[in-house]
């Protein structure tokens, strides 16, 4: 909004936002920095093959056990899905636990990151995850043990079978 001069107004943040566009589509590559919240995490540049902006492509790092990046609104439709796929690069490696609405939700899949052999030697795997339908907001909750970065995120996606 704009005041009688002409200025952007003031605005105060929160954790609330501006509002959302459009629901996310959970079925299509998402990259993993796309985030409405996170706890702990940065990005950085990512080697692998770039999403839909190739002269900016990041991942997901510094990630420790606890941390978590989250998406708002992600519609699953009325079918669901059945398998949950990401593109990682680990030298420790760890678990990715997707979780439905916060940090402490529904766990409705587990993904074991196992290791790659470099932080930017990327891998696709893949978890089988409950049916879920409906719009909700999906929580990826980083485990596993050590002090260093566990593991980096490229991009993710729900696939229906």
């Amino acid at each position: 909004e704009f005041d009688d001069s002409g200025f952007i107004r003031e605005i105060e943040a929160d954790m609330v936002g501006i509002r959302q566009l459009k629901n996310l589509d959970p079925y299509r590559r998402t990259e993993a920095e796309t985030i409405a919240w996170q706890k702990g995490i940065t990005t950085e540049e990512c080697a692998a093959p770039g999403g839909d902006v190739e002269s900016v492509n990041l991942n997901v790092t510094y990630i420790h056990d606890g941390d978590w990046i989250a998406v708002a609104n992600a519609d699953f439709g009325a079918e669901g899905p059945a398998v949950f796929v990401a593109n990682v690069a680990a030298v420790v490696g760890g678990t990715i636990e997707i979780r439905l609405d916060s940090p402490t939700g529904e766990i409705i899949g587990t993904l074991e990151v196992t290791p790659t052999g470099g932080d930017q030697e990327w891998e696709l795997m893949q978890c089988d995850v409950k049916n879920v339908t409906g719009v909700h907001n999906i929580f990826f909750v980083f485990r596993g043990e050590g002090e260093p970065n566990l593991f980096n995120f490229d991009y993710w996606q729900f696939n229906k079978n």
